[in-house]
């Protein structure tokens, strides 16, 4: 049983650790990507919505997954993040859906969106290469749940208060552990002098 829970907390010590380095992974990737820019993690991004330009099926607060894919993968409804070459929010991340898919006068791919709640299609054009990845899941009331982790008792009863039990308990272990290994040296030394004292002759 010692041996199993010994393998079970290398394990979790394991996991713990590579979810620490995770998440320095993504923030670096965070800071990467600058203002105004996607943070793309193993070819997939989060955005947090703003607008509702989508709505019903993306609303304010939402946030959306978006996976890298080949601009000639992307067909006609489905739904895009892209960097937009609208001048009033020029290279800033949409996302809006495809209502159709052309080509410009190279010959290159290009993608004509429209946001679901908006009665005209945008004005300009989505170069291929603007194209950041297709929608693959919406996050509903995600800016719900962030107020309630935002909010400071949230923040007592959630993690304050486990995190003081936490520390209280390996004090406590700690403090065993300690009384544990005091009590086999003074057996040791009681040995000792019995044995010193036994042998001793007048």
């Amino acid at each position: 049983m010692k041996t199993f829970g010994r393998i079970l907390k290398r394990i979790f010590s394991l996991l713990l650790a590579a979810v620490v380095l995770f998440c320095i992974y993504a923030v670096i990737l965070v800071v990467k990507a600058g203002k105004g820019k996607v943070p793309m993690i193993f070819g997939y991004g989060i955005l947090n919505v703003v607008t509702g330009s989508m709505v019903p099926v993306i609303n304010p607060g939402d946030v959306i997954i978006v996976k890298k894919i080949d601009a000639s993968e992307i067909k006609k409804d489905d739904v895009i993040c892209f960097y937009s070459t609208d001048p009033s929010i020029f290279g800033l991340p949409n996302t809006h859906r495809v209502i159709e898919v052309g080509k410009d006068e190279n010959g290159r791919l290009e993608f004509t969106t429209k946001g679901d709640a908006n009665s005209l299609e945008d004005e300009y054009k989505v170069p291929w290469e603007n194209v950041v990845g297709k929608e693959i899941k919406v996050i509903k009331h995600v800016d719900k749940i962030i107020k309630v982790i935002q909010n400071r008792y949230f923040f007592f009863f959630v993690l304050v208060i486990p995190l003081v039990g936490v520390v209280f308990i390996e004090i406590l272990n700690i403090s065993k552990v300690t009384k544990k290994n005091g009590g086999r040296e003074s057996d040791g030394e009681n040995k000792e002098t019995d044995k010193d004292g036994g042998g001793h002759k007048e």
